[in-house]
C-alpha cells in the first residue's frame, strides 16, 4: 500500500515538473482559496467543539485561517469578476442565509445544553 502512494507522490511530482519546465503552469484562482477558508475555519471549531474533542478540529482551525489569509493577501488576483446580484435577490439571499446561521445556532445551542 505504502509502495502505491509512493509512486503517485513521485508520478505526481514528475508531471508537476514537467509542466513548469514546459511554462503551462497556470496561476491559482485566489478566490478558491478563500472560499475554502470559509467553510474549513468554521468547520474546525464545529469538530473542536461538538464531534470528537481535539482530534481535527484544531488543524481545520488552521489550515482554514492559513486558505482564508491566502485568498484575502491575493485578493488582486482573484480570476472571474463575481457578479452582484440585483437588489431584490440580494434580500432573499440574505435572509435565507440568516436563517440558515440561526437554525445553526439553535441546533448548537440545543446541542450543547441537552446533549
Amino acid at each position: 500500500m505504502s509502495a502505491l502512494i509512493l509512486a503517485i507522490i513521485i508520478a505526481l511530482a514528475g508531471i508537476y515538473i514537467w509542466k513548469l519546465q514546459k511554462g503551462k503552469m497556470l496561476e491559482p484562482d485566489y478566490y478558491v482559496f478563500f472560499t475554502m477558508g470559509l467553510v474549513w475555519l468554521p468547520l474546525g471549531f464545529v469538530f473542536m467543539f461538538a464531534v470528537d474533542g481535539f482530534s481535527f478540529g484544531p488543524l481545520f482551525v488552521i489550515l482554514g485561517a492559513a486558505y482564508l489569509a491566502i485568498g484575502l493577501k491575493n485578493k488582486d488576483k482573484w480570476h472571474k469578476p463575481r457578479k452582484t446580484l440585483p437588489p431584490d435577490r440580494a434580500k432573499i439571499k440574505l435572509a435565507v442565509l440568516m436563517g440558515l446561521v440561526l437554525t445553526l445556532l439553535v441546533g448548537f445551542v440545543f446541542l450543547i445544553r441537552f446533549a
